[in-house]
């Protein structure tokens, strides 16, 4: 349960960021000032998804299904 609220206040502040973004380029403010707050939106997000897969490894049952936690693994690799 820590967890998932855990996921829930990191996409709620990575979905604040980005209004953030949104309202510097209403107000004309330096690109780059944008471009790195666009980074870290990013960045976030990618450790969301992260997380995402952890829990959904740590779920899967190996023995059962090992072509879906082979797939699992596969992904996070590719995301961190």
């Amino acid at each position: 349960m820590e967890a998932k609220k855990d996921l829930i206040n990191r996409i709620n502040r990575a979905s604040g960021q980005l209004e953030g973004v949104a309202k510097m380029v209403e107000e004309d403010r330096a690109c780059l000032d944008s471009v790195q707050q666009i980074a870290a939106i990013r960045s976030a997000l990618a450790k969301v998804g992260v997380e995402l897969l952890k829990n959904e490894a740590s779920v899967c049952d190996v023995k059962q299904n090992p072509e879906d936690f082979e797939r699992i693994i596969k992904e996070l690799f590719k995301l961190s």
